[in-house]
């Protein structure tokens, strides 16, 4: 069996691995527009149960992917989730499916040796353990990538039906699989529009910022002030731990409808709103926005 992947990021490297082990022959085909140049958090405390218990698969996935290339994709951290205390009694219900999902919550009072300052007496602040990972996809996808066997081109792709079938066309160069999965997240509805169909999907945008601030170790989930705030999760946060700095990066969870390739950089209305409230009392540690660290736009596409 043949199958053409369209997209090297996450999925795309994902399903490569997990084909290529089966012995399928597989072609992923890269624009490298985009990728994850710093790991991203996995998180098994969500709201749902149906995505707490897709969140529990996937965590057994990146396990099975490093023990199988042979290296640790996963790094567990502690989170500081922050609700307004009205909010509590909701809340101990979804906390029961976090602890039935291998996670380990208590309430805590003290935040200060977190970083963190009190905004107001009307918060309440669950520290978990064991609910959330950095996962290191910029190295998961360069073992992947060194794997043999496996036919990787790099170029723009874009697919015709013909006779039936899918063809794959990348520089002028040609590419059928009994299978063509298209895994270029925003790009995905590009792909598909110019292909002449008509699918529901909209393409989108979420931002984050890096500031430079006190050392923070956990992942903060800030329900009050409407943000949320990590650890960088690279290289770097070692070589600032002695100066008991760290990068940090934050954002407010929103997502902005457009097209890829139409914007460079995060917009300067989102800097000013998390510059806000990175730097107004109560927000998680003295820091200030490093212009040059911008992580800036992640493209996504979800359904309609």
């Amino acid at each position: 069996m043949n199958v053409v992947i369209i997209g090297g990021g996450v999925i795309g490297t994902v399903l490569t691995y997990l084909f290529s082990s089966r012995n399928v022959n597989v072609t992923l085909i890269n624009s490298d527009l985009q990728k994850p140049r710093f790991p991203l958090i996995h998180s098994k405390l969500l709201r749902f149960p149906e995505d707490i218990r897709l969140a529990r698969i996937s965590e057994d996935v990146y396990g099975e992917l490093s023990r199988e290339v042979g290296t640790n994709v996963l790094r567990p951290v502690d989170s500081i989730t922050i609700i307004p205390t009205t909010c509590y009694n909701d809340t101990k219900q979804i906390m029961s499916m976090w602890h039935d999902a291998g996670a380990s919550t208590r309430i805590i009072s003290d935040v200060s040796e977190y970083g963190i300052k009190r905004v107001s007496e009307e918060e309440v602040y669950i520290l978990s353990s064991n609910g959330d990972n950095l996962v290191n996809y910029p190295l998961l996808i360069s073992r992947v990538r060194k794997i043999k066997g496996i036919n990787y081109v790099n170029g723009f792709a874009s697919i015709k039906f013909v006779n039936g079938g899918i063809k794959v066309l990348v520089n002028g160069r040609e590419f059928r699989g009994d299978y063509v999965i298209i895994a270029s997240g925003a790009w995905n509805s590009m792909i598909i529009k110019n292909a002449n169909l008509k699918v529901p999907l909209l393409p989108y945008k979420c931002q984050a910022a890096a500031f430079l601030g006190r050392v923070v170790n956990d992942i903060i989930y800030d329900y009050v002030l409407g943000i949320y705030v990590r650890p960088l999760g690279s290289m770097f946060d070692n070589a600032l731990s002695g100066l008991r700095l760290s990068i940090i990066v934050g954002g407010d969870g929103n997502f902005k409808v457009t097209e890829p390739g139409r914007e460079r950089g995060v917009d300067n209305d989102f800097l000013d709103e998390v510059r806000k409230k990175r730097l107004e009392p109560g927000s998680v540690g003295p820091g200030s926005l490093v212009p040059g660290l911008v992580i800036a736009r992640e493209h996504q596409t979800r359904d309609l």
